[in-house]
């Protein structure tokens, strides 16, 4: 009883709640002003009325409490790393590809989410690939940009990442003592350099643009690509909301959320992305061994 049949010959079946509706536009009218990944935090920073985003959480001082910075000072991140992307490393939007490869932490959706405000491609690399996958995968997209949590990550290929004449910046989301190359950089050193007047405004994004190159983990051979738009997010988020709020149980901006499952993976991306819209919290947990002394 809770789906009818619409093709009596292949016997297809739709939930008795939509079996009028056009599946292909009905998300549209879910939160219309969120069009695009780029509009998420704009959306969490209004329902919240700027409340607290991220949190930060120092395991060994159990008496410390969280740290939390407000959707708007998020949103001030975001924009300094793209309008960095756009306007120092000259990526173009729609086309640019930019790969993170990192352990669970704020820096990474700040990345993540510059990428979506200014159309430029995400590609989020599992932290389990080896050297010549990560090599291969770059080299088969043309990845402009590499964003790593820190140096030791790239220690034993980073010549060789220097040595591929398409990739024009390495980002590290640690702070560095010295330059090693002017091709190498620190996101603490690029939020403190962009001033606010070099922020740029957002370019307008077709939600039908490819968002993200989404990539198996790579356990039954070479990882394998899919491209998903912002619409591919959006409906699948969109959706999840629709049926949530129908049964009474739609998120709260006080809920928290700890993020430990990789942020490659897909299913928390659209966990985090959720969130975000909803103007919830969110505390990163970067060992999931660890999480309990991660957990708000």
């Amino acid at each position: 009883n809770q789906s009818v049949e619409i093709d009596p010959v292949e016997h297809i079946r739709r939930c008795t709640f939509y079996k009028d509706i056009d599946i292909y536009s009905f998300h549209k009218t879910i939160l219309p002003s969120v069009q695009t990944l780029g509009d998420v935090f704009y959306h969490g920073y209004s329902v919240s009325n700027d409340g607290p985003c991220i949190g930060f959480y120092d395991p060994a001082n159990e008496s410390a409490s969280i740290k939390w910075i407000t959707y708007s000072a998020a949103i001030d991140c975001i924009r300094r790393i793209g309008s960095h992307l756009w306007t120092n490393v000259q990526l173009t939007p729609t086309k640019s590809t930019v790969a993170i490869i990192s352990l669970n932490r704020a820096e990474y959706s700040f990345v993540e989410h510059a990428c979506y405000t200014y159309g430029f491609i995400v590609l989020a690399l599992y932290t389990s690939y080896d050297q010549e996958t990560v090599l291969s995968i770059l080299d088969k997209t043309q990845t402009e940009v590499l964003v790593v949590d820190n140096l030791d990550r790239i220690d034993g290929f980073k010549d060789k990442l220097l040595e591929r004449s398409y990739l024009k910046e390495i980002l590290i989301m640690d702070n560095m003592v010295h330059n090693e190359s002017n091709r190498i950089r620190s996101i603490p050193a690029v939020l403190q350099t962009i001033q606010q007047s070099d922020v740029r405004s957002r370019p307008y994004i077709n939600p039908e643009n490819v968002a993200a190159y989404i990539l198996t983990s790579g356990t039954t051979g070479e990882p394998k690509i899919a491209m998903l738009s912002h619409t591919n997010f959006m409906a699948m988020t969109k959706g999840s909301i629709e049926r949530r709020e129908r049964a009474n149980i739609a998120a709260e901006t006080s809920n928290r959320h700890c993020s430990f499952l990789p942020m490659a993976h897909l299913y928390e991306r659209l966990v985090l992305i959720s969130n975000f819209l909803h103007g919830t919290q969110v505390v990163y947990c970067p060992v999931p061994e660890k999480v309990f002394e991660y957990y708000p």
